[in-house]
């Protein structure tokens, strides 16, 4: 893909703020159940260490990390996966 200096210059095309407002994450559910195989958290005990650094993670603020995001390839993670 070429890409011209007017394109460049183009704000409507090239500007972070717009990229920021279309980029679509996937979403994350955790406590989704599956039918083969079942849902991940039932195959953890109660105590274990990844479901500390599910929770950890659920009380940080990643919007810096989803507005930082550029754009482009496939549809990415949320940042909390």
């Amino acid at each position: 893909m070429t890409i011209t200096v007017d394109e460049i210059n183009d704000p409507d095309r090239f500007d972070p703020k717009h990229w920021v407002r279309s980029v679509r994450l996937s979403n994350v559910a955790r406590d989704t159940a599956y039918l083969l195989p079942p849902s991940l958290l039932d195959w953890l005990p109660e105590k274990h260490l990844a479901r500390f650094v599910v929770d950890i993670v659920g009380q940080l603020d990643l919007s810096e990390l989803i507005t930082c995001y550029g754009g482009g390839g496939k549809q990415p993670y949320h940042p909390a996966m």
